[in-house]
């Protein structure tokens, strides 16, 4: 209820922004149809990433997965956010991958930890990074923005920590009912950390995702006359990864608009512009969303066959009611 809540606030505040903005939002018809075919394929590469990290994963547990499921259960997982609350949509996966492929949810809770926690130490770093080069860029030396480049780098420091302490706890925990899928839960990760080129290659995808992203934000700026550098959408993408945290509203939607609205003001970014630009690249991102995701959600729950129970986004809504 308090997400919906959420959303109607939002709802009406897009209804005043664009009473109020009519000349602005009409002007992105000039927009060269070249860029938002681009938008699109960057939007697609970022689901298409994510499917790829889901698939290294699942094959640290000996599943093969093929195409239409590393990316079919990434789009429908993307998709079902915009229905479910908070990141129930997940269960989904975790519900499709149980019954037709064998994985326990034990192991599949083990990859949704460890792959969270990995792609936002990836994204703390290059945000990190990227806010060290754009400071010495600018004023030849890290100055004010040196306090958020050491928050940034602690994030993966505090995810190393927390990936050492959490397989321990949860075999340790004193919950009888519970113990022993714990146990596993802890066994699945500890052998997922064991994998050294399993994690590697989940960080470089993820480091693709981040530049797809900001590559993504930046043709928007661009687009609606905004002037930011690669290395500031950089750093607005890194920063704005963290929204996942905030599931307040379906699919995040107008908490990460915000956010991303409000970094790209402290890069030196209108408001306005930043707000059109997000609400562009928010705009891609659902067409390729849904329109892939109508297909695959169908192809999936045909595979699931009687056992689905009204469907893959049936499946994301009683996870959440079980757990």
């Amino acid at each position: 209820m308090l997400r919906w809540s959420f959303l109607a606030l939002l709802a009406a505040a897009a209804a005043w922004y664009v009473m109020g903005h009519r000349e602005s939002l009409l002007s992105l018809r000039a927009i060269p149809p070249a860029s938002l075919a681009l938008l699109l394929l960057l939007a697609l590469s970022e689901e298409l990433l994510q499917g790829m990290q889901l698939r290294l994963f699942c094959g640290a547990f000996d599943l093969a997965l093929r195409f239409r499921e590393w990316f079919g259960l990434t789009i429908c997982n993307s998709m079902y956010d915009y229905f479910v609350p908070g990141r129930a949509a997940s269960g989904a996966r975790a519900y499709y991958l149980k019954k037709v492929r064998g994985l326990t949810y034990a192991h599949f809770g083990a990859i949704f930890v460890v792959s969270n926690v990995l792609n936002l130490s990836v994204a703390s770093f290059a945000g990190a990074a990227a806010c060290l080069i754009w400071s010495v860029h600018t004023t030849g030396m890290p100055g004010k923005w040196l306090g958020a480049t050491l928050t940034l780098m602690a994030v993966p420091l505090a995810g190393a920590a927390s990936l050492i302490v959490l397989p321990k706890a949860a075999r340790h925990l004193p919950i009888g009912a519970w113990k022993e899928k714990l146990q596993r839960f802890g066994n699945g990760m500890e052998g997922l950390l064991r994998r050294a080129d399993v994690l590697m290659a989940g960080a470089i995808v993820q480091s693709a995702k981040v530049a797809a992203s900001a590559a993504g934000y930046f043709i928007c700026c661009r687009a609606v006359g905004g002037e930011i550098s690669y290395v500031q959408a950089v750093i607005v993408q890194s920063v704005g990864a963290f929204t996942i945290l905030l599931p307040l509203t379906p699919g995040g939607l107008g908490i990460r608009e915000g956010f991303v609205s409000y970094l790209s003001y402290l890069v030196g970014l209108p408001v306005e512009l930043a707000m059109l630009a997000a609400l562009i690249q928010r705009a891609a991102s659902m067409a390729v969303v849904f329109g892939f995701g109508l297909y695959f959600s169908h192809s999936l729950t045909r595979e699931l066959g009687s056992g689905a129970h009204g469907g893959l986004r049936a499946a994301a809504s009683s996870e959440q009611a079980d757990s």
